[in-house]
């Protein structure tokens, strides 16, 4: 498929330096974030509002690449913290469908 795309975008090196060579348009776009638009402090997104303090986040996609067992056992070590996933989530999980420390935004 690499081979007969037009152009291909991807953000992680190691998939690059595995199949940069399938395609002669293949472009690195690393994630990131600027600086400036996240140095101050932001308004809270109103669907964060009923979600308690602390909060450990992360933003991505909720994939079959997740170490679901880690995520479980943080959860059960950390209590009084709250577990945000924003971003589609591509998998349903036993391991941590019912956390209730777990919120999916």
């Amino acid at each position: 498929m690499l081979q007969m795309a037009s152009l291909v975008f991807i953000s992680m090196a190691k998939v690059l330096d595995d199949r940069g060579t399938l395609s002669h348009s293949i472009y690195y776009v690393p994630n990131g974030v600027s600086i400036i638009d996240f140095s101050g402090p932001l308004e809270e997104p109103r669907d964060m509002a009923g979600i308690p303090r602390p909060v450990i986040g992360c933003s991505a996609h909720c994939n079959q690449r997740y170490n679901y067992s880690l995520l479980r056992n943080a959860a059960a070590a950390h209590k009084d913290r709250r577990f945000v996933f924003v971003g589609p989530v591509l998998v349903s999980n036993s391991e941590i469908d019912n956390l209730r420390s777990l919120a999916r935004l």
